[in-house]
């Protein structure tokens, strides 16, 4: 996670970029998540996070019954505490495929930004 300090109009009244890659092995997610939801405490004004956040909100988010089944219930948390909302998809909605043929494709929507609603 890389955090940017953005000035913009008005000057002071600063706000936040955060560029993520989510860690793909689900063991270094839980403390990523966690330490991903204390920096909305450290930082209480607006909020942008972009990236491959690598886990799903949604069951629609995946073609997959089992990816369904590995959704981070740590990442859920962190973004109902953080009070992220989606901003949303354009495009192809699912953003990584596992490029196999017939039905053992399996495609995912890992890419998303979210903001805050300040």
């Amino acid at each position: 996670m890389i955090n940017c300090l953005v000035f913009s109009d008005p000057p002071t009244q600063p706000w936040l970029l955060s560029a993520i890659y989510g860690p793909p092995n689900a063991k270094e997610r839980v403390l990523f998540w966690k330490k991903f939801a204390l920096t909305r405490e450290n930082f209480n004004g607006t909020w942008l996070v972009i990236g491959d956040l690598n886990g799903t909100l949604e069951d629609g988010e995946s073609s997959s019954r089992a990816q369904r089944d590995r959704n981070s219930s740590e990442f859920h948390r962190a973004v109902r505490s953080t009070g992220l909302i989606d901003l949303g998809a354009q495009g192809n909605y699912f953003t990584w495929s596992n490029k196999r043929r017939g039905r053992a494709n399996t495609r995912v929507r890992l890419d998303r930004a979210m903001s805050d609603t300040q």
